[in-house]
């Protein structure tokens, strides 16, 4: 199995639609740089035994104004919104062509079944994760070089993160393992959220409708619990770092986790018993 994952991962990572989505979350994350983290560097004035009281406040800094903190900007927001369609580029529609284009049906004497799907479900895995990964981390990295890393305090007023929040203790005493954590969650559940797009890939009639597919579920999920006022159960408020609608807990992010881990075992399991691969 092992064998045909690497050559599912070398398909996955080595490939146009990889290319393209990691320069259109990059273009999103340097745009919200030059936005949002310039503008601030006016501000960084030295102060001395000279400067007037008035004039110290408190330093604009990466747990502020970057992609990941920046309650204030529009672009965090959409970058976080439009993110699974990214995440699905590379490898989310992938399945279906392989099937629509007969190419199972030479992989299906040359392996098991099992090792086909199962490779497939792994490199939908980490192609989505690392395009959820790589724009925040060289965001911070960048905004770090602009901004101070001075720690959030919760007086100041401008970050989204309260006493109720989760791992509000970790943001306000260490900020940088506070992002970690974060990055180990969005990795997983976008991930797994695109891993849906193979699971699903059965029921859609177009490559175009399986790449979305990720997409609609994110968007569903979170007009679906806004309407019913539940809005931190969504997907949305579940991965993006600064938490906008507050009151996140560990349970609602294992449900997600166990959820789709099941739909994908079951859908796994279906498409092996299936009879009709060649279609």
């Amino acid at each position: 199995m092992w064998n045909y994952i690497k050559i599912e991962l070398r398909r996955g990572f080595w490939n146009r639609n990889m290319l393209w989505a990691l320069l259109a979350v990059l273009l999103i994350s340097f745009g919200q740089i030059a936005l949002d983290v310039f503008p601030m560097l006016q501000y960084l004035k030295p102060i001395t035994a000279d400067t007037p009281a008035k004039e110290i406040m408190f330093p604009h800094t990466v747990f502020e104004k970057g992609i990941c903190f920046n309650q204030s900007s529009s672009l965090t927001y959409y970058f976080y919104m439009i993110l699974p369609i990214f995440c699905a580029l590379p490898f989310g529609g992938v399945l279906f062509h392989d099937w629509k284009k007969g190419y199972t049906k030479n992989v299906f004497t040359k392996t098991p079944k099992v090792n086909y799907y199962v490779s497939q479900y792994v490199t939908a895995f980490l192609t989505a994760g690392v395009i959820s990964l790589v724009p925040a981390v060289i965001n911070t990295l960048v905004t770090a070089l602009l901004l101070p890393s001075t720690f959030p305090y919760p007086g100041i007023g401008y970050v989204g993160i309260f006493s109720d929040s989760l791992l509000a203790s970790v943001y306000y005493t260490n900020p940088y393992l506070y992002l970690l954590i974060y990055l180990i969650i969005d990795f997983v559940l976008f991930g797994l959220l695109n891993t849906m797009a193979l699971s699903f890939s059965y029921f859609l009639k177009s490559e175009f409708s399986v790449v979305m597919f990720p997409f609609l579920i994110f968007q569903f999920l979170y007009f679906f619990s806004v309407f019913l006022k539940v809005g931190n159960w969504s997907l949305f408020a579940v991965t993006i770092p600064t938490q906008p609608e507050g009151n996140v807990s560990w349970i609602t992010i294992v449900v997600y986790l166990i959820l789709m881990l099941l739909i994908d075992m079951f859908a796994i399991w279906k498409y092996v018993q299936r009879k009709d691969h060649y279609e």
